[in-house]
């Protein structure tokens, strides 16, 4: 699935002089939203926030776009001057490294960065369009992706059966394992490293292997592990949630993404693992409804993450609906009620 742009777009409005190649304007960049539609969700303010921005813009030189101009401010609006013709731009939002700028707008987009890189009110996002300078010309628009995706569960229901009817539960924490730790501005995955996160908050490398930098694990850990103090679900009863999860776009050929649910019931732990094929950079997977029907993997609920308890459950354990909604709306489910039940 293609994906679509994030629910931002950067604003030119250029004042122009009288000449045309040689004349110069100076450009206001500022950010605005893209109107919304049923197939998208807009972002929460912390989301959507923009604590840098960086422009940069390459003008036609022959038949090749070489480096112009560039500005940067700890806001959404800055202002930069240029001459007339064609361009291309690039924008890009809460990046705090350097960036291959004067290798060209592709090296921009190119360039790899880090999920750490990223924190729960400063996403990295990135965009670029082309555009022609004229004496007439006022404004330009160029789309911006949000790098991260969003895992978030809205609700979910105590269905137990089998023996267990009248047994409460609560939800303990979620988390997620088998993250990629790295992508380019475009979405691409660009590293074979991987994070996962232990119930407790403990942060392991691809080989299992807990990550020593204090400052690595508080970034990454802010968006893989949420606690929860869940009230009592009892039996037949539902809980409504508003817990959102942050992981970078993986294509799982090395490993696939897993969202993870620990549960108490009847004084005991369990975890409810989902596996996802793909993360799509951009978009949220909304777990629309999470069905507990039986008892999950056993969890000792220590701060490591034991053989099986991030192993996906079968369809006869629990189900959950996924609407994929760049920030479009895309069904996943294991049923034809669009839930997904364990």
């Amino acid at each position: 699935m293609k994906k679509l742009l994030f629910a931002g777009m950067l604003l030119l409005a250029m004042s122009c002089s009288r000449h045309t190649e040689e004349m110069t304007n100076v450009i206001r960049v500022g950010i605005s939203s893209h109107a919304l539609t049923k197939a998208t969700v807009e972002g929460t303010s912390d989301e959507n926030k923009v604590n840098s921005l960086q422009v940069f813009i390459y003008k036609k030189s022959g038949g090749e776009f070489v480096f112009e101009a560039s500005a940067n401010a700890a806001s959404g609006e800055v202002t930069v001057s240029v001459t007339g013709g064609e361009k291309k731009i690039v924008a890009v939002v809460n990046e705090t490294g350097a960036l291959p700028f004067q290798d060209g707008a592709d090296a921009v987009m190119n360039a790899v960065n880090s999920l750490k890189e990223n924190a729960p009110n400063s996403f990295l996002m990135a965009g670029a369009s082309s555009f022609t300078v004229t004496p007439t010309l006022r404004s330009v628009s160029v789309p911006v992706d949000r790098v991260s995706a969003r895992i978030r569960l809205v609700k979910i229901t105590n269905s137990l059966t089998n023996g267990l009817e009248g047994k409460s539960m609560s939800l303990r924490r979620v988390y997620l394992t088998r993250v990629a730790s790295g992508s380019d501005f475009k979405g691409t995955p660009a590293s074979s490293d991987f994070y996962s996160l232990t119930g407790t908050g403990t942060l392991l490398d691809l080989n299992g292997t807990p990550v020593s930098s204090s400052e690595e694990k508080s970034a990454v850990g802010k968006l893989l592990l949420k606690s929860v103090s869940s009230e009592t679900i009892s039996n037949g009863g539902s809980l409504e949630l508003d817990v959102p999860l942050y992981a970078y776009p993986n294509d799982g050929t090395v490993q696939k993404t897993r969202f993870v649910a620990e549960l108490q019931i009847d004084g005991k732990f369990y975890t409810y693992p989902i596996e996802f094929e793909t993360i799509q950079g951009n978009c949220t997977y909304e777990i629309d409804e999470l069905r507990i029907r039986s008892i999950g993997n056993p969890s000792n609920g220590d701060d490591t993450i034991d053989d099986g308890e991030d192993v996906p459950v079968d369809v006869e354990t629990a189900t959950f609906g996924i609407d994929v909604r760049p920030w479009e709306i895309k069904k996943v489910s294991n049923g034809d009620d669009g839930k997904y039940t364990i």
